[in-house]
C-alpha cells in the first residue's frame, strides 16, 4: 500500500460502490478490532494479552505462510476467544495477480486458517476476482485504518482525531507484525 494515499475513515461512497463486501460491523456496542498480517512470535502475545487487558475481542486475519510457521500461535488466538481469518497464503498484491493466482492464494489460505472470512492483502481486490472468491468466502475490509503502517506518523495526533469519531458499527485495522509493532502498540492502548 502507498503509504502517503490511502482513507483514515473510508468514505461511504466506496462502501457503496463495493457492495457485497463487508465494512462495517452489524452489530455490537464498540468497534471490532482486527489485525492483519500475523501470527508473530514477537508480536502476536503481547497483542494478546493488551486484548485481554481491554476485555476486547478482535479478529486476526494470518497470512497461511506465518500461521504454518507458528500454529501453535494461532491455537493460542482461538483458545483466548478471539477469531481466526484468512489473508491469504502469501501477503501478495491482489491487483498484480491473475484470477487463477488470486483464488489460489485465497483457497490456500482458507485450508490452512479454517476460516472463509477472507480479508484481501492491501485492500486489493477486484471485481472480477471477487467473483471467483464470493460463493465460498465472506470479504471484509474496514472502515478505519489509523495508518500504524507509516513511519513519521504523529502517533497521539492521529488517535486523537481517530477517537473523536469512532462508531460502534466501525472496524478498524492493525497490523501484527515486526516492523509496525511499535507504532500498533502505541494506537492499541490508545483504543484501550
Amino acid at each position: 500500500m502507498n503509504k502517503q494515499l490511502y482513507f483514515t475513515r473510508v468514505p461511504r461512497w466506496i462502501q457503496g460502490c463495493c457492495r457485497g463486501l463487508v465494512w462495517r460491523r452489524a452489530d455490537g456496542d464498540r468497534p471490532l478490532l482486527t489485525f492483519d498480517d500475523g501470527p508473530h512470535p514477537d508480536t502476536t502475545p503481547w497483542i494478546l494479552d493488551e486484548l485481554d487487558r481491554m476485555d476486547q475481542g478482535a479478529i486476526f486475519f494470518l497470512i497461511g505462510e506465518q500461521a504454518e510457521r507458528y500454529p501453535e500461535l494461532m491455537d493460542e488466538i482461538r483458545q483466548r476467544g478471539h477469531q481466526v481469518a484468512n489473508h491469504g497464503y502469501q501477503h501478495l498484491r491482489g491487483w498484480q495477480l491473475s484470477v487463477d493466482h488470486f483464488r489460489e492464494n485465497v483457497e490456500r489460505g482458507a485450508e490452512i486458517t479454517g476460516s472463509t472470512l477472507y480479508r484481501p492483502a492491501y485492500g486489493q481486490i477486484g471485481f472480477r476476482q471477487y467473483r471467483a472468491i464470493k460463493n465460498d468466502h465472506q470479504v471484509m475490509m474496514w472502515s478505519v485504518m489509523p495508518g500504524d503502517f507509516i513511519e513519521d506518523i504523529d502517533v497521539k495526533r492521529r488517535m486523537e482525531k481517530i477517537k473523536k469519531v469512532l462508531r460502534p458499527d466501525d472496524i478498524i485495522v492493525l497490523h501484527d507484525n515486526v516492523e509496525h509493532f511499535e507504532r500498533m502498540r502505541q494506537m492499541l492502548v490508545m483504543l484501550g
